[in-house]
C-alpha cells in the first residue's frame, strides 16, 4: 500500500523534508504538484488556504500580490533558491504546459544547480513525491518563508562538542536509510520519528547523500576503530 499524507497534516519541517520518495500527497480534492505545496503552506509553515484554493501552480508567482494568504507567509525573490523556498515555473514543455509547476527547495544553489522535492513530475512511481536537481531554466522564482522554518544551525562550540552527523539516501523503492555517524561511531537505521529525534539532538538536518558516499563514511569509521 502506498504511504500518503492527506488533507495538510502537521509536520515540522524535518518531517516534511523526509517524505519518503513514492509518497502519495493529497488534498483540497487533488494529487497534483500544487498538492505537496499546500501541504508544506499548510501543515509545516502554517499558512491558510480558507476559502481560495490556489489551482494553477503558477498562479503562487503571477497572481502572489492577489493572496494575502500567501504574502503574509513568504517574500519574492529571483535567484540563489535556499532550502524551505517554494519554486515556481512558467508553463511549457518542460514543465505542465498550462498550469507551470511548483515544489520545495531542498537543497541551496550551488552555483549550477538546486536540489528539490516535488509530485507529479514524472511517470509511474515518480508520479508521486521524488527528488530532482534543477537548474533556472523555466523558472519564475522563488517564495521564501518570511520566518524561516529550518532549526537553527548549532554553534561552532556545540559542533566541537557533539562531533556527529546526520545523513540519508534513498533506496530504490523511495525507502529512506539515515546514518548517524563521528570519527569511530556510526548507526544506520530507517524511521523518520527517530532521525528527527537524532537530528534535534545533533543540533542539524539530515543531508542527502550518494550510495557511494554512505559507504565510504561507514568505511573510514571502521577503518578508525582498528
Amino acid at each position: 500500500m502506498r504511504n500518503e499524507i492527506l488533507n495538510c497534516q502537521p509536520l515540522t519541517f524535518e518531517q516534511f523534508m523526509g517524505i519518503p520518495n513514492g509518497t502519495r500527497v493529497f488534498n483540497y480534492g487533488a494529487d497534483q504538484c500544487v498538492a505537496l505545496a499546500n501541504q508544506y503552506h499548510v501543515g509545516t509553515l502554517n499558512g491558510s488556504l480558507a476559502g481560495t484554493y490556489i489551482n494553477s501552480a503558477y498562479q503562487w508567482w503571477t497572481d502572489f500580490e492577489k493572496y494575502p494568504q500567501l504574502t503574509s507567509v513568504y517574500t519574492k525573490v529571483t535567484d540563489n533558491p535556499q532550502r524551505g523556498d517554494i519554486f515556481v515555473t512558467k508553463p511549457s514543455s518542460q514543465y505542465d504546459p498550462i498550469h507551470g509547476h511548483i515544489g520545495i527547495v531542498e537543497q541551496s544553489w550551488n552555483g549550477s544547480s538546486f536540489a528539490t522535492m516535488e509530485q507529479n513530475a514524472g511517470s509511474g512511481a515518480k508520479r508521486w513525491v521524488w527528488r530532482y536537481n534543477r537548474t533556472m531554466s523555466n523558472i519564475y522564482g522563488f517564495l521564501r518563508p518570511n520566518n524561516s522554518p529550518e532549526p537553527p544551525k548549532p554553534s561552532n562550540k556545540k559542533k566541537e562538542e557533539n562531533k556527529m552527523m546526520l545523513c540519508h539516501r534513498f533506496e530504490p523503492d523511495g525507502s529512506i536509510v539515515y546514518l548517524l555517524f563521528s570519527e569511530n561511531f556510526y548507526l544506520d537505521f530507517t524511521g523518520q520519528e527517530a532521525a528527527v529525534a537524532f537530528a534535534n539532538q545533533v543540533g542539524s538536518y539530515s543531508a542527502p547523500v550518494s550510495q557511494s558516499f554512505f559507504n565510504k563514511v561507514k568505511r573510514e569509521v571502521e577503518a578508525g576503530r582498528k
